[in-house]
């Protein structure tokens, strides 16, 4: 019901339990830590753009419990539409935010509305975000390590080759 409020947000749930903000806030951090693109701040150097990634930053999950709203829906739906609309600082990492929303009801809901800049993350690697950080707050729940590989290249080191690969024949398909 949340999806459709915040285009550029993410949403999923956790169901049927109460959410482990300790839990939670580790597998954010772990996958920040994961992932230089989401450290990464766009400066601008002698008026060129350059990336900068920083060793560390803090994600600051926000925790909103509306279990005692009078209407829980539509003040989820408006804090997910105001979460979509706040800018970024590129120069500030972490490129995104998530928010964390307790929903009345029969059974303990919550959502999770992560937002992302273009610039670090598209809805195709929203996606392997969302398995990684699933994968990431099983574990911490259970007081288990990381399950993830250590991760072999970052997105920098993929970019690179493809700015020195030669796309020639690749090229002139797409010309023809």
């Amino acid at each position: 019901e949340l999806g459709a409020a915040a285009e550029r947000a993410q949403p999923f749930s956790i169901e049927g339990a109460e959410v482990d903000i300790d839990a939670l806030e580790r597998a954010f951090a772990a996958l920040v830590d994961r992932h230089e693109a989401l450290r990464t701040a766009f400066i601008v150097v002698d008026g060129e753009p350059r990336q900068r990634i920083v060793p560390s930053v803090d994600v600051g999950v926000r925790y909103v419990d509306l279990r005692q709203s009078a209407n829980p829906l539509d003040e989820a739906r408006a804090l997910a539409e105001a979460d979509a609309r706040t800018p970024f600082d590129l120069a500030a990492p972490p490129l995104l935010r998530v928010l964390v929303i307790a929903i009345p009801g029969d059974d303990a809901r919550t959502a999770i509305i992560l937002t992302m800049h273009h610039i670090v993350g598209d809805g195709w690697s929203q996606e392997i975000l969302v398995r990684e950080v699933t994968a990431l707050y099983t574990a911490f729940r259970r007081g288990e390590p990381s399950p993830l590989p250590p991760m072999r290249i970052q997105y920098k080191d993929f970019s690179e080759w493809q700015n020195r690969a030669n796309f020639a024949t690749e090229e002139s398909w797409w010309l023809n």
